[in-house]
């Protein structure tokens, strides 16, 4: 049907049509039938894209890919969403819900060495990144907590890793090593938890270098921010006995 100035128009059950076929859809996913559900919802939003049904399509097959456990098709289905409607009421849940696809894809159990850290390196990176940007581009959203605890989980493990490198040149007396891969380790992952033990070993491997004024400076600020912990008693301890 074309209107009087060649523009096309929406058959008068249009907003029905699309609404009839979303609820099927929403059935067949109720039922766990993916493929059916999959051609339905995308048959919506290619068919209903100008009703809000052809929106929520849209978004429901980010949903469909994620309980399939397809997570970089979850992740891209979500991304697609929220840039192509940035201002749409759940605009918001789709950007944290690409960011807990990458999320999802870190392993249980955390290895910080070859052969399965570098695909877990990814993952984790890849959802730090997305959370990260979530955390600064919506401060006030009520997502906020979901988004928080998952960046906290995510940037530990990234430390984790940082850390255990630290280590491992620290036990083969390579302490300028070690001072570089902890120095980077805080700069990087500030709120980890590990930052305590991170900044205690960074103290060591400057007295090691012989830089002892950059090992208190280290200690001194250990001792400031995290004195209560098992880190920050030891870091004390040491100021007390080097300054007699």
């Amino acid at each position: 049907m074309v209107g009087c100035g060649g523009a096309p128009v929406k058959p008068a059950n249009y907003g029905e049509e699309a609404q009839a076929a979303y609820e099927r859809a929403e059935r067949a996913l109720e039922r766990g039938e993916y493929e059916g559900a999959r051609n339905l919802l995308t048959e919506i939003s290619e068919q209903f894209a100008m009703s809000p049904y052809g929106a929520l399509a849209e978004y429901r097959l980010g949903d469909l890919y994620f309980e399939e456990g397809s997570y970089l098709l979850a992740a891209d289905a979500y991304r697609r969403f929220a840039q192509k409607r940035p201002t749409h009421a759940k605009a918001e849940e789709a950007e944290l819900a690409a960011a807990r696809c990458a999320y999802q894809q870190m392993p249980g159990e955390w290895f910080v060495m070859p052969p399965a850290h570098e695909r877990e390196l990814v993952s984790a990176k890849e959802a730090y990144g997305a959370l990260t940007r979530f955390v600064k581009g919506r401060p006030d959203s009520t997502l906020r907590p979901e988004a928080d605890r998952m960046l906290g989980v995510v940037t530990d493990r990234l430390a984790a890793h940082e850390l255990y490198v630290g280590k491992f040149y620290l036990d083969r007396s390579n302490a300028l090593a070690a001072a570089r891969r902890l120095s980077d380790m805080l700069t990087r992952y500030p709120t980890s938890g590990l930052r305590s033990e991170g900044r205690y070993l960074l103290a060591r491997s400057y007295l090691l270098l012989g830089d002892g004024a950059a090992a208190v400076s280290e200690l001194e600020r250990l001792v400031a921010e995290d004195g209560g912990s098992e880190w920050g008693v030891q870091a004390a301890d040491y100021l007390r006995k080097y300054r007699g």
